[in-house]
């Protein structure tokens, strides 16, 4: 993508920018950018500066649109998801996000010289010591001499589950001289085969066949949690919690809060119960104060300090004020009902260490109008000019008028078609026009004034800067429209991911993890303990009605089992669905089998060479509107 930075370098601003972070001047503000302008110079700095780059903004949605802009201009780009401080107790949690907050742990820890777009909720958050987590990060190579001991022992410490058939992340088996086990930083699981003490062999295999596939040179055992306790470390604070009990107990005793008081000794029973069963336990998190007494920032997990951006600093006070009473306002609500201990209070970091933990850094402070806010007070500035692309709602004379002006001002123009086969036609259609250009499958080193370039990628708009005559138009402006994701089925077979609360409808039926098929009724505003909260409301079989909090949406899905025919509306309470489940993973080992004996008969036969794709046929796929 050095050809998309080559026209900063004739930009006063750009050079300037890049001459204050040579020269140690911090912060530096950055004025003028907006949506993927913000993206391009974000790129072109970290390209520049050959460091890792942090970029903190205000919420996961506008992280979200900075990472997705910037996965175009490099594959060296981390999004990590936020997790909420939870104070109270849930039936489970999705495995997913913590799934994508681990890999990039695990990419930071690794050294890469990468970007990590984050919003301000996880610089709140306290993190344990990285080198607890190098500790139980393991990385194993044929031929390695091993303690099956010591990794069984490391598995259950950094928070596997062990299973009988490893079937997702976070577990692990073993039978005996081969250990499989699936890291939640990876895609596929792991096979290794011992021979005596000795690794034979590493292959990732199958979930659903259960069938080792390639061979791989090395394994690595990251932990599958963010809080990693042992047997001794859960003593110590079990006798921390213990006493915080004891003295809030005789603090509602004498202000006789017989219901409180109550309420506490249930959920120290409930506590001391879980910890006797395992090691980990849902909820397990909110304990942290109680675990270490020392706590880090994501900060301590880079190699070497990170060049940090801050998108818009007024709005991630805001958003660190909001995180905050909020946070508190529920703890309080909480601590007088004898739901919390009181050092689950200071489960983040306060307004300034969160402020003082980013300020350590080299700071940029990315605005659009310039301000100058408290706490990030510039001792410098340099002001961007950046122009959004209109929209041509899919009328292409538009556009041309357009190119046919910037080629009159001999600008480099850069036409992002989305797709190879788009790009192509876009092509065509300007050549028809007398206009001169060129469809190229990989971006050029060089774009010269009046020079057209069409290649495919996409971002969320189109910029132009008319201080060197440069513009990038994106496929959204040209044709008004994003591409389609198909909707798959999932593993289940009757249900697919929910994203956000628009995607369900009342009315819709919904399959709830736990709980089977339900039929949505809508979001519910709930008062539970004097706390207010918003929550799913499905209903059941006879009128049974479960409310699911909102932040537990992961645990729910939409149907989308056989059109025309509704599904059984299952009973709260009832074996009937924990009986499906059985039932769907019996047919699937069934199914497992099957294929292996399918595939055996397969490699007997001859087969059969197809002919090539034909241009007709790679055109059409480039053209479905769906993924």
């Amino acid at each position: 993508m050095n050809g998309l930075i080559k026209p900063l370098y004739e930009m006063n601003e750009f050079n300037l920018l890049l001459s204050d972070i040579k020269k140690g001047l911090n912060p530096v503000a950055v004025n003028g950018l907006s949506g993927s302008s913000k993206s391009h110079i974000v790129y072109s700095v970290y390209d520049s500066v050959n460091k890792p780059v942090m970029l903190i903004t205000y919420n996961d949605m506008e992280a979200k649109t900075i990472y997705e802009d910037l996965c175009f201009f490099t594959d060296k780009v981390y999004y990590l998801p936020s997790r909420e401080a939870m104070l109270y107790d849930i039936e489970a949690v999705s495995w997913d996000i913590a799934s994508e907050r681990l890999k990039v742990i695990n990419g930071i820890m690794e050294g890469d010289n990468c970007i990590v777009v984050t919003s301000v909720d996880n610089i709140a958050q306290r993190y344990i010591d990285p080198n607890i987590v190098r500790k139980y990060s393991l990385k194993f190579k044929v031929g390695d001499v091993v303690n099956l001991s010591d990794i069984i022992n490391t598995f259950i410490i950094a928070g596997y589950e062990r299973v009988d058939i490893v079937e997702g992340k976070g577990q692990f088996s073993i039978r005996g001289g081969i250990i499989d086990f699936f890291p939640m930083i990876c895609d596929k699981p792991y096979r290794m085969e011992l021979f005596d003490v000795e690794i034979d062999s590493i292959r990732q295999f199958d979930v659903l066949s259960q069938r080792s596939t390639e061979k791989v040179n090395y394994a690595q055992i990251f932990p599958a949690r963010e809080m990693i306790v042992s047997r001794e470390t859960i003593q110590k604070a079990y006798e921390k919690i213990k006493n915080d009990a004891e003295s809030q107990i005789k603090n509602f005793r004498s202000k006789k809060n017989k219901e409180a008081e109550s309420r506490l000794r249930t959920r120290m029973g409930n506590i001391a119960e879980k910890l006797k069963e395992s090691i980990y336990f849902e909820g397990i998190d909110s304990f942290f104060p109680y675990f270490y007494s020392r706590s880090f920032t994501l900060f301590d997990f880079f190699k070497d300090k990170p060049l940090v951006m801050v998108d818009e600093p007024q709005r991630v006070i805001q958003r660190i004020d909001t995180q905050s009473f909020e946070f508190q306002e529920l703890y309080k609500t909480m601590l007088e009902k004898g739901n919390v201990m009181p050092l689950q209070g200071e489960l983040l970091y306060p307004k300034g260490e969160v402020l003082g933990s980013i300020r350590e850094n080299k700071l940029l402070t990315l605005n659009l109008f310039p301000k100058n806010v408290e706490n990030f007070r510039p001792v410098t500035a340099v002001n961007f000019y950046a122009v959004s692309i209109h929209s041509y709602d899919g009328k292409i004379e538009l556009l041309i008028e357009d190119i046919k002006d910037w080629k009159l001002k001999k600008y480099k123009v850069v036409i992002l078609s989305g797709t190879p086969a788009k790009g192509r036609m876009i092509a065509e259609t300007l050549r028809e026009k007398g206009i001169e250009t060129a469809y190229y499958d990989v971006y050029p080193e060089d774009i010269l004034p009046e020079q057209i370039i069409i290649t495919n990628g996409a971002i969320s708009e189109g910029f132009e800067y008319p201080a060197i005559h440069f513009a990038v138009v994106s496929d959204r402006e040209i044709f008004g429209e994003k591409k389609h994701r198909r909707r798959f089925m999932s593993q289940s077979g009757v249900s697919s991911k929910i994203k956000n609360f628009t995607d369900l409808k009342i009315g819709d039926y919904v399959v709830h993890v736990n709980h089977g098929i339900g039929i949505f009724q809508g979001i519910r505003q709930l008062t539970v303990d004097g706390i207010k909260r918003d929550y799913l409301d499905i209903r059941y079989a006879s009128g049974d009605k479960l409310y699911v909090p909102v932040e537990q949406l992961d645990l729910v899905q939409k149907y989308i089992g056989s059109e025309g025919k509704p599904p059984k509306i299952y009973k709260l309470g009832g074996t009937e669905w924990s009986k499906a489940k059985v039932k769907v993973k019996e047919s699937i080992k069934k199914m497992a089998e099957d294929l292996v004996k399918l595939y055996a008969i397969r490699q007997k036969v001859e087969g059969h060479a197809f002919s090539a794709d034909t241009p007709w046929q790679a055109q059409f796929e480039e053209e479905f509107p769906y993924e």
